[in-house]
């Protein structure tokens, strides 16, 4: 019984190994994506600057994801409400999605260097 016992937490093991390193490579990318947004946002308070920010969700023991969101979290201090616009901004001016495509190939080439 103690052989199956080892070798269950063996392959509880390998499993967070596996998952570690892909995780670490996405939560890198997103932070880069966040600065980089971050540099370009159009700024009239610096709330929306501030509510950019990496999310990791733990869906389910094997599903974890990794997002980079805006808005929703801060306080505008001239209008004293929930930073509320990301989107008008995004839309309008976009931030999120040009600092995604800049990022993008690299986190694509560090997910396929684990692969090879």
């Amino acid at each position: 019984m103690t052989d199956l016992n080892a070798l269950q937490k063996d392959i509880v093991n390998l499993r967070h190994i596996l998952m570690s390193e892909p995780l670490r490579i996405l939560i890198d990318g997103a932070n880069q994506i966040v600065n980089f947004a971050q540099s370009i946002v159009r700024v009239d308070t610096g709330t929306l600057r501030s509510d950019i920010r990496v999310e990791v969700r733990q869906s389910t023991a094997t599903i974890t994801s990794v997002a980079v969101a805006a808005g929703g979290t801060q306080t505008n201090p001239k209008t004293g409400l929930i930073c509320n616009y990301a989107q008008i901004i995004e839309r309008k001016y976009p931030y999120l999605a040009p600092a995604m495509e800049l990022v993008r190939p690299q986190i694509t080439a560090n997910l396929e260097a684990l692969h090879k």
